[in-house]
């Protein structure tokens, strides 16, 4: 199911967000990349190394440029298809950056209430 115009030059993966999606015509919003490139934005100040890099992203053309990681396996798409261990030299110290990627995103984005609830 494709829902943006992907390609990959220099090293910089270069995504514009398609009107429709292409296998029912459905239309969509074409502001999600601006959402996406804030988010990873935000992530990359708070989590630095751990998402892709975003370049720029222009607002008229919907496009987004960011870092190419297409060299990198989806950990989600290796377990889904029994693979528990994708061939990764991160792959020993996974839970240790999965530990430090949220504790940089979900401390510095929560909040604390003095004396509990209730």
């Amino acid at each position: 199911m494709e829902t943006s115009i992907m390609f990959s030059v220099y090293g910089i993966r270069i995504k514009q967000a398609d009107k429709f999606l292409r296998s029912s015509g459905r239309a969509l919003d074409v502001y999600r990349n601006k959402i996406e490139a804030e988010i990873l934005k935000l992530e990359g100040m708070l989590a630095e190394g751990f998402v892709p890099k975003v370049y720029a992203y222009d607002e008229t053309m919907c496009v987004l440029a960011m870092e190419d990681i297409s060299a990198y396996k989806n950990m989600r798409k290796e377990l889904m298809e029994g693979r528990d261990k994708p061939l990764s030299p991160a792959y020993d110290f996974l839970a240790k950056y999965v530990y430090v990627f949220l504790a940089a995103l979900v401390v510095i984005c929560s909040f604390v209430i003095p004396g509990g609830i209730g």
